[in-house]
């Protein structure tokens, strides 16, 4: 199926939603709630099921039906609880990606990031903007350094950069990825599924 296809099937159901939603109301075809709901149903959506009496057939989602909303989930669920479980079941609801698709999906971002990062010759936070005054901070990190078998002594160095936003300048982000792209890319190149 066509890009354009399937934008203009994509569409039919934002407008099929909202009717139902609001009646024949033309302007509420982009509300928050018609744009979840047809997410929901995009993804939960079968193109083909085989029935048999004896066989059970599991619920299968595919990258050219994954929408963002999906993946905005089981990304957030991931990044502030950790819960694999929670994700799996937000999953078998059909409300978010598996937990594996969001390790994967990580997976993708880290190794970006990581290209962006030998490409710059640097590292430093990919949402850096240009115009804006930077400082940064370094320091050591020290414990026993008197013990003569170092078993127990530890080492480590901590750099911290603090950008700091003012009104009067405009905000120009600078080139290099971030999350919106790296979930576009995924959605467009479609990386194998776990």
């Amino acid at each position: 199926m066509t890009v354009k296809r399937i934008r203009y099937h994509i569409h039919n159901l934002k407008l099929l939603i909202s009717m139902i939603l609001y009646g024949p109301c033309v302007d509420c075809v982009d509300t928050q709630t018609c744009l979840t709901i047809s997410q929901l149903i995009l993804f939960n959506y079968k193109k083909k099921q085989q029935m048999a009496k004896s066989v059970t057939i599991t619920h299968r989602h595919t990258l050219d039906r994954e929408p963002p909303l999906h993946i905005y989930i089981g990304l957030n669920i991931h990044s502030h609880l950790r819960s694999k479980k929670l994700i799996e079941k937000f999953s078998s609801l059909g409300i978010s990606i598996t937990y594996d698709r969001v390790l994967q999906l990580e997976e993708s971002m880290a190794l970006s990031m990581c290209r962006q990062y030998r490409l710059n010759d640097v590292v430093c936070p990919s949402h850096l903007q240009k115009g804006h005054f930077i400082t940064g901070a370094m320091g050591n990190i020290d414990h026993n350094p008197s013990s003569t078998t170092a078993d127990s002594s530890f080492h480590g160095t901590g750099i911290s950069i603090v950008e700091y936003h003012s009104e009067d300048t405009d905000t120009i982000v600078e080139d290099g990825i971030n999350l919106l792209q790296m979930l576009l890319m995924s959605f467009l190149f479609q990386l194998p599924m776990p």
